[in-house]
């Protein structure tokens, strides 16, 4: 998990809380604070209005970084096309791994 989160403490990353849909460590192994109030690891039991709230709130904030787990990135699909076309259209996958893809903002 530190490797995958190492880029976010050098210089050049951009600056802000990022939103990770999946364990919560990456958020302390980061440095970085929680974009939005609700957290990501809820997805496997979250009912339709949390899904609402969630893309509703990500499509406000836009933090620059989003980590999605692959075991989430179905979950996202499936019961989020807001959030899947958010993922799309306003952001650049960055790097992949086993553990799941990060993207960055591209659309200020």
């Amino acid at each position: 998990m530190l490797s995958e989160v190492a880029f976010l403490r050098e210089p050049g990353s951009l600056p802000g809380r990022i939103y990770v849909f999946g364990n919560p460590l990456y958020y302390y192994l980061s440095g970085r604070r929680q974009a939005i109030p609700l957290n990501g690891w809820f997805m496997e039991m979250a009912p339709s209005a949390l899904w609402q709230q969630v893309a509703a709130q990500m499509e406000e904030v836009r933090p620059p970084y989003i980590f999605v787990a692959k075991i989430e990135a179905e979950l996202i699909k499936k019961h989020s096309p807001k959030l899947t076309t958010l993922l799309h259209t306003a952001y650049l996958p960055l790097r992949g791994s086993q553990a799941g893809r990060w993207y960055v903002r591209a659309i200020p």
